[in-house]
């Protein structure tokens, strides 16, 4: 006796794939609708934010008026009666003494200006470091003037630095115009005599680990340094090579504003000698 099979029932799936090219659109459209549905976020948040944040004066002429506003620093300028305020949102000049602000806003204000650094050799050259206080891709980092301040260009990082390198300070040099050194925690000291554009590490092993350390340059020798914070090194050769000079505890140094002396001590405090009249 034969089996008779019944009719197989048509697949109907087959009919109802996808195309291809359907699949093929659905990962690239979802990524351009997240990216439609995020910008406008972000948009908001950083208007909010700066308008939170907003440090402009408040009165023309007067930087620090409002009363949000952060003064971080100050430096005076090479020249007589030039002012720098360094402050929450930007950087501001004054040529007579501090009397009139032209700037209704700081230069670069959508920095935080930290540190200001003004060579001794030419005073329109000046290095500040600035911080982005908000927003998105704006870069922080060392800028360079070459005009007291007018125009401000954003220096080259030193090669090779590590990524957990932390910019502290800038300082100006003394060996001629564009000499500037910047320390970096977790990476040490670097040197600069073109305004930022080239840069030359002068610390290296122990002294390149010390943490925010000070650096003393001789005005009469440039390739003399002295570095301190974990001891007291000295470099006879632009930081080639350093060598740790030996500290005694007991001799201690005071200076006094008036009168206006300078006194040693060799005994911890004990006895007091005058070294300036």
């Amino acid at each position: 006796m034969s089996v008779i099979k019944p009719p197989s029932s048509p697949d109907l799936s087959k009919g109802m794939e996808r195309p291809a090219t359907s699949r093929l659109w659905k990962g690239p459209l979802q990524v351009i609708v997240l990216l439609l549905l995020l910008i406008p976020i972000v948009v908001i948040w950083q208007f909010f934010n700066n308008r939170l944040n907003n440090t402009d004066p408040t009165v023309a002429g007067h930087p620090l008026s409002n009363p949000q506003i952060h003064l971080h620093t100050m430096a005076l300028g090479g020249k007589p009666g030039v002012v720098y305020l360094g402050t929450h949102f930007g950087l501001f000049t004054s040529t007579d003494g501090g009397r009139t602000w032209p700037q209704p806003r700081g230069v670069l204000n959508t920095l935080m200006i930290l540190t200001i650094a003004v060579s001794p050799k030419n005073a329109q050259d000046v290095a500040i470091i600035g911080r982005p206080y908000s927003g998105l891709d704006i870069q922080g980092g060392i800028y360079f003037s070459t005009d007291g301040g007018a125009h401000w260009q954003r220096s080259n990082e030193p090669a090779g630095l590590s990524p957990s390198a932390y910019l502290f300070t800038v300082l100006a040099g003394t060996a001629g115009e564009g000499h500037f050194y910047a320390f970096y925690d977790y990476a040490g000291w670097f040197e600069t005599r073109d305004m930022g554009k080239h840069w030359r590490a002068i610390t290296s092993g122990t002294v390149s680990n010390m943490l925010t350390p000070s650096l003393l340059t001789d005005p009469t020798n440039p390739d003399h340094l002295w570095l301190g914070d974990q001891g007291l090194f000295e470099s006879q050769d632009d930081g080639s090579h350093w060598k740790q000079i030996p500290v005694n505890p007991q001799h201690l140094y005071a200076g006094f504003f008036q009168p206006a002396v300078v006194m040693s001590s060799t005994d911890g405090g004990s006895s007091w000698q005058i070294l300036t009249n």
